[in-house]
């Protein structure tokens, strides 16, 4: 199996149950990280994730506010498996 990641990527966003989070907001750290099956090596781009293509789901979810965090993961799971 290959691990293709994301580390400690950080964000200002709006997620949250409170009236002040939707005002303010927070900082948010996230990591993410994909795994693709198999032991063959990776000879191609097509093969693996692209790293930009996975930042750009990560950011486009965070601009989402959502009131609860497991909805932001939930969301930018479900939107990196469609990928």
């Amino acid at each position: 199996m290959l691990t293709i990641g994301l580390e400690e990527v950080h964000f200002h966003a709006f997620h949250g149950l409170y009236p002040e989070e939707a005002i303010i907001g927070n900082e948010f750290i996230v990591d993410v990280h994909v795994t693709i099956p198999g032991t063959h090596p990776v000879d191609s781009i097509s093969e693996t994730v692209n790293y930009q293509g996975l930042y750009n789901i990560v950011k486009k979810i965070m601009a989402i506010p959502q009131p609860l965090l497991e909805q932001v993961v939930y969301s930018m799971s479900d939107a990196i498996k469609h990928k």
